[in-house]
């Protein structure tokens, strides 16, 4: 009797607990659960800002071609070249100068020239402005950012009969209608994120 009472207590002892053993692989699957766990919570941050970050290059890209479309409509012609605060600007696949004309401020077209400069600078789009005195349009002899993320600008020519004009070949002010393709490009934990978009425009005020 003694005997087996001793073989219970000594049975019911190992019941009673885990052993070292069975402890380190329950440490071991925790941890294991908690590294996946972790992963699918990082990885689900990562998405949800490059999400973020398409959203924003997409409206940068956008407001930018929207910029530019409005002051190509405008325009009374593209001119190859022109100077701004002792720079010289040259219309060609990533700048496009632009004269229009003066406006008052009742919106009348008043005597002059305006000139309007748009230039990719390694990943800036920017804006100058050389106003007529005449013009109630402002001067903006130092350049603005438009859009601070631009991978890629380029600008196609197109005179009234479809033709392609190639800057440095042809004679620019012939344009009458501008093709525009913006790439935004963000890095985004080590991975590169674009969006492009493109948009062809007529000069509206352009003589015939």
């Amino acid at each position: 009797m003694v005997f087996t009472h001793q073989s219970s207590a000594r049975y019911s002892h190992r019941k009673a607990g885990f052993t070292v053993l069975e402890s380190l692989v329950a440490i071991a699957i925790s941890i294991s659960v908690g590294l996946v766990i972790s992963q699918s919570l990082a990885d689900g941050w990562k998405a949800q800002v490059a999400h973020e970050a398409y959203g924003e290059l997409q409206r940068a890209a956008r407001f930018s071609l929207d910029e530019m479309t409005k002051q190509i409509w405008g325009a009374s012609s593209v001119i190859s070249a022109t100077t701004i605060n002792s720079t010289t600007y040259t219309s060609d696949s990533d700048t496009l100068v632009l004269r229009l004309p003066p406006i008052d401020s009742g919106g009348t077209i008043v005597t002059g020239d305006d000139y309007i400069v748009f230039e990719k600078d390694n990943a800036a789009l920017l804006r100058l402005m050389s106003a007529h005195g005449t013009s109630v349009r402002a001067n903006y002899y130092s350049p603005l950012t438009v859009h601070s993320e631009v991978g890629a600008l380029a600008i196609q020519y197109y005179n009234a009969a479809g033709a392609e004009l190639l800057p440095g070949t042809h004679n620019l002010t012939a344009a009458r209608r501008i093709k525009l393709t913006l790439t935004s490009r963000r890095i985004v934990n080590d991975r590169t994120i674009t969006r492009s978009f493109d948009t062809t425009v007529i000069l509206r005020n352009k003589a015939v």
